[in-house]
C-alpha cells in the first residue's frame, strides 16, 4: 500500500509540474498547487489506511457486503484522488488566465 501511495504522489507531482509549465505559471503557484495536491493526497491516504485497518483487523463481522464496501473504499480512494486532481488543475488554469 505504501508503494502505491508513493507512486501516486510522484505521479501527482509530475502532473502538477507539467501543468504549471504548460500554463506558464510562476514557481510559487506550482509549489502552492503541489502542496494542496499533496495535502489532499495525505488526507485520503490516512483515510485509506484507516479503512484497511478496519477491514483487516478491527471489524469482526465480516460479511460479503462489508467486504465489498471496504474493498470499494480501499480501491476507490486512489481513483478519487486522481479524479479530484483534474478539476483542481483546471480551476487553477482558469484562475490564472
Amino acid at each position: 500500500m505504501l508503494m502505491r501511495w508513493l507512486a501516486l504522489a510522484a505521479a501527482l507531482i509530475l502532473i502538477v509540474i507539467a501543468w504549471g509549465r504548460r500554463l506558464n505559471m510562476a514557481m510559487r503557484w506550482i509549489v502552492g498547487l503541489s502542496i494542496v495536491v499533496l495535502a489532499l493526497h495525505f488526507v485520503l491516504g490516512v483515510i485509506n489506511t484507516g479503512v484497511m485497518n478496519a477491514w483487516m483487523s478491527i471489524d469482526h463481522t465480516k460479511t460479503r457486503a462489508t467486504n465489498a464496501v471496504y474493498a470499494a473504499i480501499y480501491f476507490g480512494l486512489p481513483t478519487l484522488l486522481l479524479l479530484l486532481t483534474a478539476p483542481l488543475m483546471l480551476s487553477a488554469a482558469r484562475f490564472l488566465r
